[in-house]
This record gives structure tokens, sequence and C-alpha cells, in this order.
């Protein structure tokens, strides 16, 4: 705790930082009610100081080894596209959360990155795309090749908008 508030004092005292990104494993923690007052307390204590904030949406979250689980289908010739949860059951898992995100989104006006719409396609959240690779490192948290999915996603929100003069 006492690391968190100096980052926070730190951020905040930083006139270089303008945007702030926030991101939380909140399945781990069972969508605590501390953990939602947490992050409510951080966007508010961000915006007092006159920072822009974007919090991330909850990852998926796998109930097996995706690097592990891929190689085994990979080595056994299976398609290691078909590992991953459907949409659906994301969506069911998260959905206290992504509420909880979705009240301090309208109260404090920050920006909000979903990151099944990078990592999600029809219906289902593979942790494999061919061509690519691993989407994630161990059950939740994204390898190098999702998180630069979803940075590029993160950097397209965050990015001025470009105006172009003749």
């Amino acid at each position: 705790a006492a690391h968190n508030r100096a980052v926070l004092s730190d951020l905040l005292s930083d006139p270089r930082i303008k945007t702030v990104v926030l991101a939380a494993d909140a399945q781990s923690y069972h969508f605590s009610l501390e953990l939602i007052a947490g992050m409510e307390k951080t966007v508010s204590s961000l915006k007092s100081g006159n920072k822009e904030v974007v919090v991330i949406n909850q990852v998926p979250d796998f109930d097996f080894d995706p690097p592990a689980m891929t190689g085994r289908a990979l080595a056994w010739g299976g398609n290691a596209e078909n590992l991953g949860l459907s949409l659906n059951s994301y969506l069911a898992s998260t959905s206290s959360w992504s509420q909880a995100i979705d009240q301090i989104q309208s109260q404090y006006h920050i920006k909000k990155v979903e990151p099944v719409h990078v990592l999600c396609k029809g219906g289902f959240c593979p942790v494999y795309r061919s061509g690519m690779g691993v989407l994630y490192f161990n059950r939740n948290h994204l390898s190098n090749v999702g998180a630069s999915l979803l940075a590029a996603r993160i950097l397209e929100d965050i990015s001025p908008p470009v105006t172009y003069h003749r």
C-alpha cells in the first residue's frame, strides 16, 4: 500500500505525465468491494490532479495454462485456435467489475479500453492466433503478443486526433 501511495504521489507531482493507464486483475481478487473502492479513489485522485485516466477492463481469465495447452495442441496436431473461452462466459464472469468500471467512467469521465474488442472475435476469446502466437503468458496475464495488440488499441484511444490543414 505504501508503494502504491508513493507511485500515485509521483504521478500527481510530475507535470510531464498527462495520461495514466490503470489495470487490475480484478478477477483474482473476486471483484472485491475493496478493490473497486481503491480503483475509484485512485481515479478520483488522478482526475483531481488534472490527469487523463484510461482504465483497461479485465482481460479474459482462463482455468488452464494457455502456453502449455497451446503447446500440447500443436504438438499433437490439434487446432490451438480452438482453445479459449466463449465471449458470453467472459462477460458473465466479469459483469460486476465491468459495471463498477462503467460507474467510475460515468462519474469521472475517464476512458475505458475493452480488451475483448481486441482479443476476442466471433463470440470467442482464443488463447492463440495462427501467425501471431500465444496471446497469454499464463492464465490471466497477456504475453508480449497479446500485450502488443492491446497496447495498439490503448494508443489509438489516448492519442490526440490528428488535424490536417491545407
